[in-house]
């Protein structure tokens, strides 16, 4: 199993636009089995390898850099650039992977023993978001063995195709992409209130 960052190339017929896609993966063979269910021909044109705690960090490195460079964001999607030119971009993707992470990582075990002597990897034991396909909950605080799962009391939750209301509000499990749009939406609710609320 390989964790790292990735980033592939793909051509949207609807805009004529050429597409680069980037993001994190704890499972690299996992992450491109489920980009292929949707299409066979996805391959990562790109990848570093990048320790799992320091994953978030370095895909909002990249990001990062792709904006300062330029590049537009594709649509509403916060991890999708517009692409003019391939060959410069393929040149900044390499500058970027030849470049060393900052800090150390400290080096987590991920495995347990099974009762018939067998190492699992705890990683793939992680349960799903319930926000976003494919991505597994947000670790709180340390993560390995007994790791705890970040979770938000929400009402209402993605199906595929809308949102489906709960009977009532129950806490669902949330990955770290998710968390970090939904404390956007409640600084935005905040903000909204205050406004309304005047300063009296």
């Amino acid at each position: 199993m390989m964790s790292g960052i990735y980033a592939f190339f793909s051509f949207c017929i609807n805009t004529g636009c050429l597409i680069l896609t980037v993001g994190k993966c704890e499972n690299r063979k996992r992450r491109l089995a489920e980009y292929r269910v949707g299409n066979a021909g996805i391959v990562f044109h790109f990848f570093k390898e990048v320790p799992i705690n320091q994953l978030r960090k370095e895909e909002k490195k990249l990001i990062k850099l792709l904006q300062k460079k330029g590049y537009k964001l594709f649509k509403t999607s916060q991890e999708q650039f517009i692409v003019q030119d391939r060959t410069k971009t393929e040149k900044l993707l390499s500058k970027y992977k030849d470049k060393m992470i900052n800090k150390p990582f400290k080096s987590i075990d991920y495995n347990v023993a099974t009762l018939d002597g067998e190492n699992l990897d705890i990683r793939n034991l992680r349960p799903p978001s319930a926000f976003m396909p494919g991505e597994t909950a947000m670790c709180l605080r340390k993560a390995g063995l007994g790791e705890e799962y970040r979770k938000v009391m929400t009402r209402f939750i993605p199906n595929g195709k809308g949102i489906t209301e709960l009977s009532k509000p129950e806490p669902k499990l949330i990955d770290e992409k998710s968390w970090d749009v939904w404390q956007v939406a409640v600084k935005n609710t905040e903000y909204k209130y205050k406004q309304k609320k005047g300063p009296f």
